[in-house]
């Protein structure tokens, strides 16, 4: 139970990141496909009930930003994820490397692991 096994798959978080990013592009896509819709109504759809329409829109659209900061921050994470998971592999390797040198006395093969 101590010596729980932890990995991660590379090519899987490339391929999340990359799914993430086309999520991005896309939504940006049809925030705007409905940005142009809403502005196209201001000359065919006129009144109170209009106004009140295009205010409720121009609320709610505000929020399009945080969306695509939100799947950002994902993209972040699984970079993080994996740079953070790297580095310890690395660290771990060369402290593996050294006590392995510093057991069996073969100095020789110390500046390899440098």
């Amino acid at each position: 139970m101590g010596n729980d096994l932890v990995a991660i798959n590379y090519e899987l978080i490339d391929s999340a990141i990359l799914e993430y990013t086309n999520y991005i592009e896309k939504l940006k896509m049809i925030f705007q496909r409905v940005n142009d819709l809403m502005s196209s109504t201001k000359e065919s759809y006129v009144g109170e009930n209009a106004e009140l329409l295009r205010r409720k829109y121009s609320a709610f659209s505000r929020n399009y930003n945080v969306v695509i900061q939100n799947v950002s921050s994902y993209i972040e994470e699984l970079k993080i994820v994996k740079s953070n998971y790297f580095e310890l592999s690395n660290n771990l390797s060369h402290k593996i490397g050294v006590d392995a040198v510093s057991v069996t006395g073969d100095y020789s093969r110390y500046q390899e692991i440098q």
